[in-house]
Formats: C-alpha cells, sequence, structure tokens
C-alpha cells in the first residue's frame, strides 16, 4: 500500500540516507542531472540545505507500507495563472518499477485539483532517458503536451524535453472510468 503524508523531523536522517548520503545514487541519473551537478552531502549540510524543503508545505513523503521510500512535490511556474506543475522522486532502484511512483501521483494529482479548485491542468516535466517518467504518466493518462527534440546534451549524447500534462476534467473522467 502506498501513502502519501508530511516527512517529520524524526524521519530526516532516513532520509539523507535514501537520498543523499551516497555519492552517486541511481536516482540522480534520471532527476535532471544536466541541470545540476548532484553532490553527496554530510548529514550536518543535508540538514541545512535541503530540511527547508523536504519540510516544506508543498512536499509529501511516499511510503510503501510505512516506509519512506520517495517524494512528491508541487511548485507554481506561475501562481498568477495557475500553472501548477508536479514532482516525484522514488530513492532506491528496489521500489522502481512497482506501481509506487503512479500511486504517488494518483493520490498528488487527486489531492491538488480537490485542493486548488482554480487549475484545470497539472503537468510535470522529464526527459526522453527516463523512460519509466514518461510511461508513468501515460498509464495515468497524461498527454505529451510537449517535446523539445535534442534539447539537453548530457554525457555526449543529445535528449529530448518532455512535457506531461493532464487537464481537470480529463481527470475526472479517468476517475470514473475506474470506478464503474
Amino acid at each position: 500500500m502506498v501513502t502519501l503524508k508530511k516527512i517529520t523531523l524524526a524521519e530526516l536522517p532516513y532520509l539523507w540516507e535514501i537520498s543523499y548520503k551516497s555519492s552517486s545514487p541511481l536516482w540522480v541519473e534520471y532527476d535532471a542531472p544536466y541541470l545540476h551537478t548532484y553532490e553527496a552531502l554530510t548529514w550536518d549540510k543535508f540538514n541545512k540545505e535541503q530540511k527547508p524543503f523536504f519540510l516544506s508545505e508543498q512536499v509529501q513523503g511516499i511510503y510503501h507500507n510505512g516506509l519512506l521510500i520517495g517524494a512528491t512535490t508541487y511548485y507554481w511556474e506561475s501562481r498568477e495563472t495557475s500553472w501548477l506543475e508536479i514532482g516525484l522522486v522514488i530513492f532506491e532502484e528496489k521500489h522502481w518499477g512497482q506501481g509506487f511512483g503512479k500511486s504517488a501521483v494518483w493520490q498528488l494529482v487527486d489531492q491538488l485539483f480537490n485542493k486548488f479548485p482554480e487549475i484545470q491542468r497539472l503537468g510535470y516535466t522529464t526527459w526522453s532517458k527516463n523512460v519509466g517518467m514518461i510511461a508513468l504518466g501515460e498509464s495515468l493518462k497524461f498527454k505529451q503536451e510537449g517535446r523539445l527534440r535534442k534539447t539537453v546534451y548530457y554525457e555526449e549524447t543529445y535528449f529530448d524535453i518532455i512535457k506531461m500534462g493532464i487537464l481537470r476534467d480529463e481527470w475526472k473522467r479517468k476517475l470514473n472510468e475506474n470506478h464503474c
């Protein structure tokens, strides 16, 4: 069973262990590494730099049978125009490919459409190397709204930027399909 809930202060040491302690965690290879250089963090540096983010209102932990395995987030691309985006990370490879991310995004999208009745669309950005995130979106009826071809040059290869999105009425139809 996958649930979303606020990450607690007491969980931060475990979160650090699965996210930023290692010098080269695999999750970083898919989390837009072309935008930033990852560096392993000491506990003190994690506590100083990442704690505010992980304890913020926009972040929820992803829990599988009570165990913290990742995080979801949302952020305003433009509050004035009601442009809301989401993000997801599952830190350890052993939890990938089992539907945990799909369940987390399902819950997050439902929460956000309920929390913000003014928004008509939710979306996220990924890249063509992250086939898991593309497939996850497609399985939830997100549409590929944009593909910026060969936009990212990373490790001597060009990759596409992928924009995925779903409209409120599409989400309602998806909910109705699953309750019939």
